[in-house]
C-alpha cells in the first residue's frame, strides 16, 4: 500500500510554527516575527541519480544513460545533520527507476527518520513498470507525474473528457475518469490489464495516495492546456522552463506567451467560483520560476499573494546534488558548494545573507 498523507503534525523551525493537516493536505507556517527565519530546511530537492535513458532535450540536470548515482553512505552522513522531523524530500534525478538499489536504500533511510518523501517520474514510465519499480513507488507519500507530451490514448481521453459528473468514481469505455484512481491502479496493479481492479477497496479505505501532475511552462502542449486545467481532479504543479543543463543558452519556448495568457484567464475565471463557494477542483500550484516567468503575482491581490506565496528559494528550502556531493539554493543555481567544505545546516543558514538566484 502506498504511504498516505492522512496524518497531521506540528513542529517549530526557527521563529515559525509549521502545521500540516492530512485531512485537507494543507501545510501552513505561522511566523512569530516579520521575517521567516528557519534554522533548517523544511523542504529539500534531492538529486540521487544522473542516470536516465530518455534524453529529453530540455533536461536541466543533463542526465544521460550511463549517468552516475549517489553514494548512499556519504549521503546518509550528510542528511543525518537534519533533525528527525517530517521534513519534505523531493527525490529525483535522472530517473530513479533506473537505479533501484540506491533509490530503495536512501528512500528507506529517509522514511526511517520520519521524513516525508515524494518523487517525480515520467508519465511514459508508468506503462512499462517492472514489479521492483512498482514496489519502490509504493514507498512514496506523493508521486509527481511529469507530462511533456500526450503520447497515450488514456491520458488524451482523460484530458479531453468533458462531463458534468467527471469527478465521480465511474468508468466509461474502460477508461477511469478520475486520473488519481488511474494512477493508483497502475502503481498497485500486479497483472497487466487489471488497472481498475482496486476501486472498491480504495473507496472503502479512503487511503488515496497523493499524485500531482507536473507540467513545464511552454513545453506542455498548448492545445491541451486549457482542457487539462478545466478537467483535472488531480493537483497540477506548473514548473518554470529551466534554462540550465541541456536547455542552457536556449530561449524560452515560443508558446510561453500563450501559456501565460491561458493560465491567467483560468485564474481570473475561477477566482469568482472560489468566492462563491463553487470551486470543486484540486489545487493548481507553481514553483518559484514559473511564478516569475508567467508573472503570476500580477493576477493576485496583495493579500492573496501574502497569503499564498511560500517564500523565496533558500528561505526554507534548498537543493542537494547527492551525485556530485554539492549544495545549492536551487537546481538551476550555478553557485555550488561541496559538502566536503561545509556542513548542511551551516550552508543553509548562509543562504540568508546571499541573495542568490531566486
Amino acid at each position: 500500500m502506498l504511504r498516505g498523507s492522512s496524518y497531521s503534525y506540528k513542529y517549530i523551525n526557527g521563529n515559525y510554527l509549521v502545521t500540516f493537516s492530512g485531512g485537507d493536505l494543507k501545510k501552513m507556517a505561522f511566523r512569530k516575527g516579520e521575517d521567516l527565519i528557519a534554522n533548517f530546511p523544511d523542504s529539500i530537492d534531492l538529486k540521487i541519480s544522473n542516470r536516465c535513458s530518455r534524453g529529453c532535450p530540455f533536461c536541466h540536470e543533463n542526465s544521460v544513460t550511463n549517468g552516475g548515482v549517489l553514494d548512499v553512505e556519504r549521503t546518509i552522513e550528510c542528511l543525518s545533520q537534519l533533525p528527525k522531523l517530517p521534513l519534505e524530500f523531493a527525490i529525483g534525478g535522472g530517473n530513479i527507476l533506473e537505479s533501484l538499489p540506491e533509490s530503495n536504500a536512501i528512500v528507506d533511510w529517509l522514511i526511517s527518520r520520519g521524513h516525508r518523501v515524494r518523487c517525480t517520474i515520467k508519465y511514459e514510465d508508468l506503462f512499462s513498470l517492472t514489479d521492483p519499480q512498482r514496489e519502490l513507488l509504493k514507498k512514496f507519500e506523493g508521486i509527481g507525474i511529469s507530462i511533456d507530451k500526450i503520447s497515450n490514448p488514456i491520458l488524451d481521453e482523460y484530458i479531453s473528457k468533458k462531463s458534468n459528473d467527471f469527478y465521480c468514481y465511474e468508468f466509461e469505455s474502460g477508461v477511469n475518469r478520475h486520473f488519481n484512481e488511474l494512477l493508483f491502479n497502475i502503481v498497485e496493479s500486479e497483472k497487466e490489464g487489471s488497472l481498475f481492479s482496486q476501486l472498491s477497496r480504495i473507496e472503502r479505505d479512503h487511503k488515496l495516495p497523493k499524485f500531482v501532475i507536473h507540467i513545464i511552462a511552454g513545453v506542455f502542449p498548448i492545445d491541451k492546456l486549457k482542457m487539462l486545467l478545466e478537467n483535472s481532479n488531480t493537483p497540477i504543479l506548473i514548473l518554470g522552463y529551466k534554462q540550465w543543463g541541456r536547455a542552457k543558452n536556449t530561449g524560452l519556448p515560443e508558446s510561453m506567451g500563450e501559456f501565460e495568457r491561458i493560465i491567467k484567464q483560468y485564474l481570473y475565471e475561477n477566482r469568482y467560483l472560489v468566492e462563491a463557494g463553487k470551486y470543486d477542483r484540486r489545487f493548481t500550484v507553481f514553483d518559484n520560476l514559473a511564478l516569475e516567468q508567467l508573472h503570476i503575482k500580477d493576477s493576485l491581490t496583495s493579500d492573496e499573494w501574502d497569503t499564498l506565496y511560500m517564500g523565496d528559494e533558500g528561505t526554507h528550502s534548498m537543493y542537494i546534488d547527492a551525485v556530485s556531493g554539492q549544495y545549492a539554493r536551487n537546481s538551476r543555481s550555478p553557485e555550488r558548494v561541496s559538502w566536503n567544505e561545509v556542513g548542511l545546516i551551516d550552508y543553509f543558514k548562509s543562504l540568508r545573507n546571499d541573495s542568490g538566484n531566486n
